[in-house]
């Protein structure tokens, strides 16, 4: 196999781990929003167990969670849905992804002073409106720098995915070094994340520090 042959085939399965990572960020993120905001609730039964969920979730790791999505699910009678090698590395990513949002989500929202909820219900706006158009551009500002760094987090995370099958690039790797026996390859693919996260890592450190210099942020 040649070099370009190689490096063709390794970027396809690049693709398909971006394609993957950005479904299960955007699905993660959406779910984020709603559980952060029952987390940041003062009590109640939901926020007691969406509070278990997410710290087992964020207390095990990924690689079990992607073995009992793809491997466990099956066997669990109520459910009884086998699950393809990519929905299950969506989903597994989707629920981890979304547990750490929303603890980022969480402390977003706590971050923003009661004074500016009041201040707006002193202004006839009602909760919604207080929540949307006052504390939720506060609390995302707040949490965008460690936003960015969970979806770099989640991007080295899809490498993992090749354990359930799925051709992504760590897959494709290691099928070109079968064949080339030269490990290099593995070095090209380190390469190929490292151009990815990278710029997003700088992205999130500016954002950070103009956050911190408009005084959106607290030291």
């Amino acid at each position: 196999m040649t070099f370009g042959r190689a490096l063709a085939f390794l970027l396809r399965g690049f693709v398909l781990t971006l394609l993957v990572a950005a479904a299960s960020l955007l699905l993660g993120f959406l779910v984020s929003i709603p559980v952060g905001i029952v987390l940041n609730l003062p009590g109640g039964v939901v926020r007691l167990v969406l509070r278990a969920v997410v710290d087992f979730i964020r207390g095990t790791p990924i690689l079990i969670q992607l073995l009992f999505v793809y491997f466990g699910w099956p066997l669990i009678p109520v459910v009884g849905v086998s699950l393809s090698p990519i929905a299950a590395s969506i989903l597994a990513l989707t629920v981890n992804s979304a547990a750490y949002m929303a603890e980022v989500v969480r402390s977003g929202l706590m971050s923003v002073s009661p004074g500016q909820r009041l201040a707006g219900r002193a202004l006839g706006l009602r909760p919604w409106q207080v929540f949307r158009f006052v504390v939720w551009p506060q609390a995302f500002r707040i949490a965008m720098p460690p936003l960015m760094n969970s979806v770099v987090a989640l991007i080295k995370d899809t490498a993992l995915i090749s354990v359930i099958t799925v051709s992504e690039l760590i897959a494709n790797v290691r099928s070109v070094v079968s064949v080339t026996w030269n490990p290099a390859y593995y070095l090209v693919a380190a390469v190929l994340f490292f151009i990815v996260t990278f710029p997003l890592m700088k992205l999130a450190g500016r954002v950070e520090r103009r956050m911190k210099e408009r005084g959106f942020a607290n030291d």
